[in-house]
């Protein structure tokens, strides 16, 4: 008889089929190191994270909304120089 595996409670529930990261992924995401991922999630610089038992969990989708309003706009490549 095989068992049905539970969920594992310290992951939070797919809310709305969103995905969910902690802070430290957000920092990889973002290029940062961990401590000024952390101090940008106290000075409420990120998106609100919800919160699962203490934790903090961001939201994919608000990370994404972030990213674009926040990234600098990439100037358009300059054309090669062919001169010799």
């Amino acid at each position: 008889m095989t068992e049905t595996p539970t969920p594992n409670p310290s992951l939070p529930p797919p809310l709305d089929g969103q995905q969910w990261v902690k802070l430290r992924a957000v920092a990889d995401l973002l290029g940062v190191h961990y401590q000024t991922a952390w101090r940008w999630q106290r000075a409420g610089v990120l998106p609100k994270p919800i919160r699962v038992r203490g934790r903090a969990y961001y939201s994919v989708a608000d990370l994404t909304d972030f990213l674009k309003r926040h990234r600098p706009q990439q100037e358009p490549a300059a054309a090669p120089d062919t001169r010799r």
